[in-house]
């Protein structure tokens, strides 16, 4: 295995097989697969990461028949990533295709697979199996089905989980729709269907989703025009309401812009992998942001070594000061594919490293809380996957938001309240933890970023006073940081 870094002075680490190994700039590399590996498993075919969980879809694994596929849930604890649990819904069978494409997901407390061969609700009309984290292990839960049948509907193709709500995307109906579920304490029932305002017969609504708290972005990669869309949605207390669509019209005529969509509160990047820019679909990407209620582009990524059947922006991923952007076929000739990092320290988003790697590197990609996860679903005919880490350590601000979670737990309110915010904390905690000591500069905006946090999250779960007691603890945060940033600078 071959990572290439190319940010600042360029830098190179040869890794043969091992399962960790320094890269230029990262803490770590760590490679893993699944217990049980097989031919033509594709593991890594799509990737999710939240905090110290991990999942990975691997639609080829045939323990249910041929191609039934399954999904593999990973966590970190102690100083490593290791294979939590094997995913199998209890009535897969073969062709269902369990993990293909944006299938797999979780918040750590559930996971959710798709299945878009699966045909109980009619041919490959799909179905999504929902998982739950019971602390002593993954337990089947519940099993979703589309609320209108029908045939080739391909319901889960696209799934998402955050708290309360889930999220299961059907894009190959009539005009393609998304079905909204939420959690009511004893399972995740329907809650509404979305589509977009000005789909048309043909669309693809729903190709790609995910949400975040109360927000969610749907992508449409044909859109009208078959220029595609991201279609952004925030929930009002009472519905889900389309706010926004997000287009460009500098990507050529054809730019599949929507195939790939990520969100992070106020940011969201889009991909459009058949952009003209550097070729026929070398592909590009474009980063957008919220600013007083209005959604505007930030930036547009093409890398500088692109060429065309690159497939740049097939995949995308964005947390906090991050975004990934995979080019799977970078290096199409020898099997090669590259993930590109980009980062903002406050002044918006700069090129900051390139990791190139065989086997389809690249094909899926995510990043959470400073740690990168990069897919190569075809290395060795089977699957593997890369975890990057790219931060190091703040510890005296970590100190304090330890102090600050300490606080949310005292607080008087009801549990399930406090476990979402002291889980937004903990997250916060993560990307902390990995932020380099001269980059004090990004560890405030990480904080920042959670005050902004609490005053989305806290508005619907507690009472003010209680909100307000939290943001004095995260303004300490970000006091002691900058403290830290002058005496550096002193």
């Amino acid at each position: 295995m071959r990572f290439m870094y190319k940010g600042g002075v360029l830098a190179c680490a040869l890794i043969l097989g091992s399962a960790m190994a320094s890269v230029a700039g990262a803490q770590s590399v760590t490679r893993l697969g699944s217990s049980d590996h097989g031919t033509g498993d594709n593991l890594g075919h799509d990737v999710d990461i939240y905090g110290d969980w991990m999942i990975a879809g691997a639609p080829g694994h045939d323990h249910n028949g041929d191609g039934s596929g399954a999904a593999y849930v990973f966590k970190m604890a102690g100083s490593g990533w290791s294979e939590n649990a094997e995913l199998l819904p209890s009535d897969s069978v073969a062709g269902d295709s369990v993990g293909a494409f944006d299938s797999v997901a979780t918040d750590g407390a559930y996971a959710v697979v798709g299945g878009i061969g699966h045909s109980s609700a009619g041919a490959n009309a799909g179905a999504a199996w929902v998982f739950q984290n019971t602390g002593s292990g993954w337990t089947e839960t519940q099993k979703l089905l589309p609320g209108s049948v029908v045939a080739g509907e391909r319901f889960g193709w696209s799934v998402d989980v955050d708290g309360q709500w889930m999220i299961v995307g059907a894009p190959q109906g009539l005009k393609g729709e998304c079905y909204i579920y939420r959690n009511t304490g004893s399972g995740f029932v329907p809650f509404q269907m979305i589509v977009s305002s000005d789909q048309v017969f043909g669309s693809r609504f729903g190709y790609s989703v995910e949400i975040d708290g109360d927000r969610l972005i749907v992508g449409d990669w044909t859109g009208v025009g078959g220029l595609g869309g991201a279609y952004v949605f925030d929930f009002d207390g009472t519905t889900w309401n389309e706010t926004v669509k997000l287009a460009v019209a500098d990507a050529g005529p054809r730019p599949r812009f929507g195939l790939s969509v990520s969100l992070d509160g106020d940011n969201a990047v889009v991909g459009a992998f058949g952009d003209l820019v550097n070729g026929e679909r070398s592909g590009s990407a474009y980063a957008f942001s919220r600013s007083t209620g209005t959604w505007m582009q930030t930036a547009k990524f093409v890398p500088d070594d692109g060429a065309a059947e690159d497939s740049f922006g097939q995949e995308v991923a964005v947390s906090g000061d991050v975004i990934v952007v995979g080019a799977h076929q970078h290096y199409g000739h020898s099997n090669y594919g590259a993930a590109y990092v980009y980062r903002d320290f406050g002044a918006g988003w700069v090129f900051e490293e390139e990791l190139v790697g065989p086997g389809r590197f690249g094909a899926a990609v995510d990043v959470d809380a400073g740690e990168i996860v990069v897919s190569a679903e075809t290395e060795e005919n089977k699957g593997f996957l890369y975890i990057v880490e790219v931060l190091s350590e703040e510890p005296d601000a970590r100190e304090l938001v330890k102090v600050t979670r300490e606080k949310i737990e005292k607080l008087d309110i009801e549990n399930g309240k406090k476990r979402e915010l002291v889980r937004r904390l903990d997250t916060t905690d993560r990307q902390l933890e990995r932020v380099t000591d001269s980059g004090h500069r990004s560890a405030e905006k990480v904080v920042d970023g959670m005050i902004k946090e609490v005053d989305r999250t806290a508005d619907r779960l507690i009472d003010e006073d209680s909100k307000e007691k939290i943001k004095v603890e995260l303004v300490k945060v970000k006091e002691q940081i900058k403290k830290e940033r002058l005496e550096l600078a002193g």
